[in-house]
This record gives structure tokens, C-alpha cells and sequence, in this order.
């Protein structure tokens, strides 16, 4: 009758023991294989962010360079000229109301997390000479 009842109890501990690897071994999040993945895992996004590349050339009047889009998550822009550049969120941009890009690689960073809703907004630009380059790189969710 022992031995019985001790097989009983160590199958009931084994089956425990068992049980429990198992759900730990779901509890284990989903190997990622690429950045998308991680987004999905992180944030719950689905598809991955569409994003648009582009250069645009910008003088000494303010330009839009982009759009109003309420889908933005992320923006990203470089002074890619030797002159400095000023970013503003409306046509009103100078180099006395303005965001400094410096010359040959000062850059602009604006993400939901951090900003809230700037990468949503107009971005304008203006620039210290004629004929500077301004590289946007804007991520929309599809």
C-alpha cells in the first residue's frame, strides 16, 4: 500500500514539476528575427512603419518641407549643407524663431514616445544661404 501511495505522490510531483516547465516555457516571449518583429513584440504593431526618404533643397525663405500627417511616429531631419538651417512648425521659421541645424550634419530627432505630437505637425525650414540641403526621413504607421 506505501509503495502505491508513493508512486501516486511522485507521478503527482513529476506531472507538478512538468506543468510548470511548460508554462514557463510559454511565459517566454517570441524570438524576434528582425527589427519588425521587435516592433510587433514591443508596441503591438502589426505591419511595420512606412517611411519616406527625402532631400529637399531650402534657401533663405522658409520652405514646407513636410505636411501635416497625423499618422507620423517618427521624423528625422539632417542638415546635410555647410551653412546653418532653422526648423519651425510654420512658415513664421527664422533664425531668431527656429530650431538651430548645424551646418554639415546637425539633425532633429522627433519621436511619439518623447515629443508627443511634433512629428505630426508642419515642419518648415529656412537656411542661412541658398541652395542648402534638408534629409527628412518620416515614419508613418500603415
Amino acid at each position: 500500500m506505501r509503495s502505491w501511495r508513493a508512486r501516486l505522490i511522485r507521478g503527482g510531483i513529476v506531472a507538478l514539476a512538468m506543468l510548470a516547465q511548460a508554462s514557463i516555457a510559454s511565459a517566454q516571449p517570441k524570438a524576434t528575427r528582425n527589427v519588425y518583429d521587435l516592433l510587433a513584440l514591443l508596441y503591438g504593431i502589426p505591419n511595420a512603419p512606412a517611411c519616406q526618404v527625402s532631400t529637399t533643397t531650402v534657401g533663405t525663405s522658409p520652405v514646407r518641407v513636410l505636411y501635416n500627417d497625423p499618422r507620423a511616429v517618427s521624423v528625422f531631419a539632417m542638415n546635410l549643407s555647410s551653412g546653418v538651417c532653422y526648423l519651425g512648425y510654420n512658415g513664421q521659421v527664422s533664425s531668431s524663431i527656429g530650431a538651430q541645424l548645424g551646418a554639415s550634419g546637425g539633425s532633429v530627432n522627433e519621436d511619439y514616445r518623447v515629443d508627443m505630437v511634433l512629428q505630426t505637425y508642419e515642419h518648415w525650414f529656412v537656411c542661412a544661404n541658398s541652395s542648402e540641403t534638408i534629409l527628412t526621413i518620416r515614419c508613418d504607421l500603415n
